[in-house]
């Protein structure tokens, strides 16, 4: 059965008919079962919505657990893939110096741990080298190697690396541009002062035991 049509009524904008700027006003005809239509039309933009509704949240809980995942760092057999990656993603200079300065770190430290952290939507993440901690990342940009130092403003560094972000209380960072040449020693010291800082502080915050011998 057909409807009549809905009438419009209300002031226009000027004296011409012009209904810009105008919101009609929906009036329900003169009509016997016009109300059982009405009503189910009210019934069916309620239920899209609810599933309108239905549907935000379940993005919204399916981008926050993605996120979470995101902010979870790559185990370390895979973060090395993802870093070798990286590197044959580069395929210049800045490729070379990164694998180099990855060399230098092992060479610190065999116990150093490799992670990828930090994988954003905006961002691929960044490698990072841990032991007892963060002891340093290694970023990549247009003209540069950054090794950014969690700790450096706490460590010595009497071959002055440290080159970038000394104005910090907390962090140091070490430039390295396309015709640097690396002090492979001084770089080897500061890096195991590092962990010697991070192992420090973990042992500080370890309580130690009571011991359950008794006095004679």
């Amino acid at each position: 059965m057909r409807l009549p049509e809905l009438s419009q009524k209300g002031p226009t904008q000027d004296g011409y008919g012009s209904t810009r700027n105008f919101k009609p006003e929906l009036v329900r005809p003169n009509y016997p079962r016009a109300g059982a239509y009405f009503a189910g039309y009210s019934s069916c933009v309620e239920a899209l919505r609810r599933r309108r509704l239905q549907v935000t949240l379940s993005t919204a809980k399916v981008c926050g657990r993605l996120e979470l995942y995101m902010k979870e760092p790559i185990r370390e057999e895979s973060a090395s893939g993802v870093l070798d990656a990286r590197v044959n993603e580069l395929g210049d200079w800045r490729g070379k110096m990164l694998t180099k300065v990855r060399e230098i770190i092992r060479e610190a430290d065999p116990e150093i741990v490799e992670e990828w952290k930090w994988v954003k939507p905006t961002s691929p993440g960044t490698p990072v080298f841990s032991h007892g901690g963060i002891i340093c990342t290694a970023e990549t940009y247009k003209n540069v190697v950054k090794m950014t130092f969690a700790k450096g403003a706490s460590l010595r560094d009497p071959s002055k690396l440290f080159n970038s972000s000394l104005e910090g209380n907390v962090r140091r960072a070490i430039d390295i541009h396309e015709c640097d040449k690396l002090d492979e020693a001084a770089l080897k010291d500061l890096i195991r002062a590092a962990v010697a800082l991070n192992l420090q502080g973990r042992d500080k915050s370890t309580p130690r035991r009571r011991s359950s011998k008794r006095a004679d």
